[in-house]
């Protein structure tokens, strides 16, 4: 009955951790702070603690439908997964 118990609890453990990206360093994916660094044209934002993808994409077009822009975010960057710091690439 405590293995089973522990069990579960370490699986949902790391389930946590696995989705808050605390072993995003064994992911093949590039930062996106160094994806396309000076290869594409376009301005670049440092991404503030909290943000994501659709909240950046929301900031930069208040109204409409910012699928496409998110697409072109992930595009641009290589990856989707954000972290505070990182410069993130806004295509032109």
């Amino acid at each position: 009955m405590v293995a089973s118990f522990l069990l579960v609890f370490l699986v949902a453990a790391s389930s946590i951790a696995i989705g808050r990206g605390a072993l995003g360093f064994l992911s093949p994916s590039v930062p996106a702070a160094s994806t396309h660094a000076g290869s594409a044209p376009g301005t670049h934002i440092r991404v503030r603690t909290g943000d994501t993808i659709w909240s950046i994409a929301r900031r930069i077009q208040p109204n409409g439908d910012v699928r496409p822009l998110v697409d072109r975010l992930v595009a641009a960057n290589g990856s989707s997964m954000l972290q505070a710091g990182d410069r993130l690439l806004i295509p032109s």
